[in-house]
Formats: C-alpha cells, structure tokens, sequence
C-alpha cells in the first residue's frame, strides 16, 4: 500500500474531529495553536465543571485493530537522529485511538 501525505493527513483530521465529539460533552476543546502543535500538542481541553486545563496529543492508528500492535513513534527523522513524538511531546496525556475497535 502507498501512503501519501494528503491521503493520511484526511484520515488523521477524521480521527481528530471523532475524539473532538467525544470530548466535547465534558470538555471545551480547543484545536493548539502553531507554537503548541510545534511542542507536540493537538488540542486544549478545559474542563467544563472544574476548569481543569489538560493538554492533548491525538494518534489514530488504523492498523493497531488488525496487527494487535501500536505504532509509537520513537525516531521522526532517522538520518538527523530526530526524536518521535513519543519522546518530543509536551502534552499531558496521549490519547490513542483505533477507529476499528472506537
């Protein structure tokens, strides 16, 4: 199978706006600005009753139901030894979602 950027991008930005629905009923969300996004963080949750602020960052892995295994991304760019999300990541929780399974 060939992956292009397009074709995965719109398949991330699904997963994004499903876990945004989710969310949404307890929390305000609030897609990070460029400068968070650059720190690893994909959305802002502000708790609706508490005001808690939690930091996000959203994976979709659409093979994880299939393969039994999760990618988790410990190397961005092996020829520049650049760190994966895994390790570069600022947010304060991951969540993981396998649409398969929801």
């Amino acid at each position: 199978m060939t992956y292009t950027f397009d074709t995965q991008k719109a398949r991330g930005d699904a997963g994004e706006s499903f876990l945004d629905q989710v969310f949404a009923a307890d929390y305000e969300v609030r897609p990070a600005t460029r400068a968070e996004q650059r720190r690893g963080i994909d959305r802002i949750f502000t708790h609706r009753q508490t005001g808690r602020r939690l930091t996000v960052e959203y994976k979709t892995d659409y093979k994880a139901a299939h393969t039994g295994n999760a990618f988790v991304e410990t190397v961005s760019v092996d020829t520049a030894g650049k760190a994966g999300w895994a390790y570069s990541s600022a947010a304060d929780y991951l969540i993981y979602y396998v649409p398969a399974t929801k």
